[in-house]
């Protein structure tokens, strides 16, 4: 909490101490979560490979071990699936996008609660550009754009995460009229964008 508010790499490092010793100790759910997102952090900040390698056996052994009907289960996934993405991106790893890709699939199929729903089918969507951007099959963009389609629909009334959905789904749109030059695309795309754009509060 210290780090999330002072930024200090101190506070970081201190707060992966505790969670990897409190992980010796019991080994709960929570604190592994802790420790694999911690760690996320700490990668992100300063590029260890080790840390995103030591954040993705942490998340797989909570990931692997309670059953499907877990309330918290849906979050796990994509808190996996979301190092796997920077790991991927880290080593340009295919195999780790496509297992990114296979978590999140498996987030949205079993996601009930509607704003988690919606946000796993936006990492989805993420996801999947991604991999078309890397191999340039066009299904995986129009199936990105499905899925963000899908999460706006979703999150209807989250103004908070709608305009984001929003922005992905013109973004996909507008992508996909730059190659092809539909107009059908760019109609959507600018009033999908003004749409995320009036969401936004005033002085954001």
């Amino acid at each position: 909490l210290r780090y999330e508010i002072r930024g200090h790499a101190d506070d970081l490092d201190a707060a992966i101490a505790a969670y990897r010793e409190g992980a010796k100790t019991d080994g709960d759910d929570i604190t592994l979560a802790n420790l694999g997102a911690a760690l996320v952090k700490r990668f992100e900040r300063a590029g260890a490979g080790a840390d995103i390698e030591e954040s993705l056996t942490v998340l797989r052994s909570i990931v692997e071990r309670p059953p499907e009907d877990d309330a918290e289960y849906p979050l796990r996934l994509t808190n996996l699936g979301a190092a796997l993405g920077l790991f991927s991106m880290h080593l340009g790893s295919n195999e780790a996008l496509e297992e990114m890709i296979a978590l999140l699939r498996r987030a949205a199929d079993i996601a009930i609660d509607p704003a988690e729903k919606a946000s796993a089918l936006h990492n989805l969507g993420v996801a999947l550009r991604d991999r078309y951007e890397w191999h340039g099959d066009a299904s995986d963009r129009d199936e990105s754009i499905e899925y963000f389609e899908q999460a706006a629909a979703s999150a209807d009334n989250d103004p908070l995460s709608r305009p984001l959905y929003l922005m992905s789904l013109g973004r996909g749109l507008n992508l996909r009229f730059d190659e092809f030059g539909d107009e059908r695309d760019a109609v959507r795309a600018v009033s999908t964008l003004r749409a995320a754009i009036d969401l936004v509060p005033a002085g954001s």
